[in-house]
């Protein structure tokens, strides 16, 4: 499989991860959690989200840089 579609793959994936956290975390950030069930939920969340986001990117830095093309900048 070419290293170019894995690498747009990797970025797709981490697009739509940051935007179903950015859209679905909103709701429960407004909302008053006087539980101690509720905190541990949101920070549990954004623990989630973290490392998601970690794994995600870094497969594709590096599927980007096994392709050959480090970032460069302009």
């Amino acid at each position: 499989m070419n290293l170019t579609y894995v690498g747009f793959a990797f970025t797709v994936l981490l697009l739509f991860w940051m935007g179903f956290f950015t859209l679905g975390s909103l709701p429960l950030l407004v909302l008053k959690h006087d539980t101690l069930l509720d905190a541990r939920f949101i920070r549990g969340l954004f623990d989630v989200y973290y490392k998601a986001v970690m794994t995600v990117s870094t497969g594709g830095a590096l599927t980007y840089l096994m392709r050959g093309t480090p970032f460069r900048p302009p």
